[in-house]
């Protein structure tokens, strides 16, 4: 295929026309064809200068459309483009979304000087997307964004947002760090951290997470059986994984905690290990006559969500027990259960 005879000078007079005309789909369209031409001639970034002024005219003027077209280009400049998105991101005079295509922009290079002004968005209140934009970015600059984390962790009122942008790093430093930090003297730093190790269902985290359920605070209590339930979990997917057998035993207490959102999660945690054991638990829960209405519906959801033949047997037999209390709402919810 023959290549377009275009010249650039006339090309950049073209773009800057429909700019200046406010023809900004026309311009835009003449700007990508200039892209691909001149990248391809000259793969090297030295001499795109007028090629990333006009795209960057562009991405100031244009729409939100407009603006996601040329920022799926300009990376292809390469890091020439930096010190201008660098610009845009730190000014908090340019409207809020153009920051946002800034940083975004920024997200895709690994260079200290965007870790630093990417970490910067999260020392005052800023728009969330600004700051959620920022931890995608630094997700992405590796051993560079764990040093400028090291240096929020040491400042108390940053120290949640450390441990934000530490759950989106995908980095193996992030998880030694996490792991202090579920002890924590903050107990909103121990519930952050415990919910990030979550996503890590493996034997390597779970005396953190067991030590956790003995936590003085509920929410930390909380973080740590939600993480418990998601290896349960994954021990039903491998079962040569660990001892969940243990694991229910000492979960077993937690469906009477001071704390009913500690005693749901400990019901679904359990559930996640479908055995007979685990029925065994839930079902005794579920008829003790001292079990809250609110707990008792969450015991029979997850009595239905393990699907074996015990914990149906388990929830017919509900009908066949002494009353003990149960509700209207318990029984249309075994009825509803079951018919599913």
């Amino acid at each position: 295929m023959c290549k377009p005879n275009l010249a650039p000078n006339s090309e950049h007079a073209i773009i800057a026309a429909g700019i200046a005309q406010g023809q900004m789909d026309e311009a835009i369209a003449a700007w990508q064809r200039l892209m691909t031409i001149m990248t391809a001639d000259l793969p090297s970034p030295t001499g795109h200068q007028s090629l990333m002024d006009l795209g960057l005219m562009l991405l100031d003027q244009g729409d939100f459309e407009q603006r996601w077209l040329v920022s799926n280009e300009l990376p292809k400049l390469g890091e020439t483009i930096i010190a201008s998105l660098l610009t845009r991101w730190q000014n908090p005079a340019v409207a809020t979304e153009l920051r946002w295509f800034a940083g975004r922009l920024l997200g895709k290079f690994v260079h200290p000087d965007i870790t630093v002004a990417l970490t910067a968005v999260f020392s005052q209140p800023q728009d969330q997307e600004l700051w959620a934009i920022a931890a995608e970015g630094l997700s992405h600059q590796g051993e560079l964004a764990l040093t400028v984390i090291q240096t929020l962790l040491n400042d108390s009122h940053s120290r949640p947002l450390a441990v934000q942008i530490l759950a989106r790093l995908s980095h193996p430093g992030t998880l030694l760090i996490l792991k202090q930090l579920a002890t924590d003297e903050d107990p909103t730093i121990r519930a952050q951290a415990l919910q990030t190790l979550s996503q890590y269902p493996t034997d390597q985290y779970v005396p953190i997470f067991l030590q956790a359920i003995a936590d003085p605070v509920a929410v930390v209590r909380r973080q740590a059986v939600e993480g418990l339930g998601l290896y349960l979990k994954s021990c039903q997917r491998q079962p040569d994984q660990g001892n969940p057998w243990e694991m229910l035993h000492l979960l077993h207490p937690l469906l009477m905690d001071l704390d009913l959102l500690v005693c749901q999660q400990t019901a679904i945690a359990i559930s996640h290990y479908p055995t007979d054991a685990s029925v065994e638990i839930l079902a005794k829960t579920l008829a003790s006559p001292h079990t809250p209405e609110s707990l008792r519906l969450t015991l029979i959801k997850c009595l239905g969500w393990m699907e074996t033949r015990e914990s149906l047997d388990a929830l017919a037999s509900v009908f066949r027990s002494p009353f003990h209390g149960k509700s209207l709402a318990d029984l249309t919810l075994v009825i509803q259960t079951l018919g599913r």
